[in-house]
């Protein structure tokens, strides 16, 4: 189940967007048609609980987040699709990604096989999309409206925000933002035509609110933190702080 209080905030996005809900609802039984069992949702929550947990965008600071990773190779590593690419061509361990399919293609097979259990995600406009899940091993599909037979709803708004919804959802021990800038400048990695910018900054700036709105409800039981952009109730990760999740 989602977070109290997601389905107000997916209302805002519909309205905001333009998104068609039954068009979610419908890709959201699409991908229930395509997924098989419910042992990927047992192996992501023993990959998650209680963990350290490195929530990997795909932002400016990208880079800058790859060098944390390979100072302090210990926590789970739940990476954005469109930062897959790059994690895979510096031959990084992956553990989870999340994704609505509109990354490298190569680069996340390249992480199913490789182990990664894949988050895929269903809405309104990747249903041509879907049918790549079928290469997938451990799939865990998801929604962001109703929750349907094997499609679950843990909130979140683009791959990103995503990443931390799903850590909390599995009752991570912390989770640490990396490569998530928020800012004006879109990432390179993020493969955004330059036709679609716009759309790409309001989608970032939703997603930082959603972080923002979620993090008090989930600081108690989960320490945020931050080495990328600023998002209010995450804390600036100190040395101290990497140091003592590789422990």
């Amino acid at each position: 189940m989602p977070p109290r209080g997601w389905y107000a905030r997916y209302a805002e996005i519909l309205a905001e967007f333009g998104y068609s809900r039954s068009g979610d609802e419908a890709a959201a039984r699409t991908l229930d048609a395509l997924a098989t069992g419910r042992r990927a949702v047992v192996l992501l929550r023993r990959r998650l609980a209680s963990k350290d947990v490195f929530a990997v965008g795909a932002g400016p600071s990208l880079g800058a987040g790859i060098a944390i990773m390979k100072r302090h190779p210990k926590p789970v590593r739940v990476v954005a699709d469109s930062a897959v690419a790059e994690l895979v061509r510096n031959r990084m361990r992956i553990d989870v990604v999340v994704s609505d399919l509109d990354g490298d293609a190569e680069s996340l097979c390249n992480a199913a096989r490789a182990g990664a259990i894949m988050v895929v995600h269903a809405h309104a406009d990747n249903i041509d999309r879907l049918a790549a899940a079928r290469d997938f091993a451990n799939i865990v599909c998801t929604t962001q409206s109703r929750p349907a037979g094997r499609v679950h709803n843990f909130g979140g708004f683009t791959d990103g925000d995503r990443c931390v919804f799903v850590a909390s959802a599995m009752h991570a021990k912390s989770i640490t933002l990396l490569g998530m800038d928020f800012g004006s400048v879109v990432g390179r990695h993020s493969m955004t035509p330059r036709s679609n910018i716009a759309l790409k900054r309001k989608k970032l700036r939703r997603a930082r609110e959603l972080l923002e709105w979620i993090a008090p409800r989930i600081s108690e039981s989960t320490g945020l933190y931050t080495a990328s952009g600023h998002v209010d109730g995450f804390k600036r990760a100190t040395p101290a702080d990497l140091v003592r999740m590789s422990g």
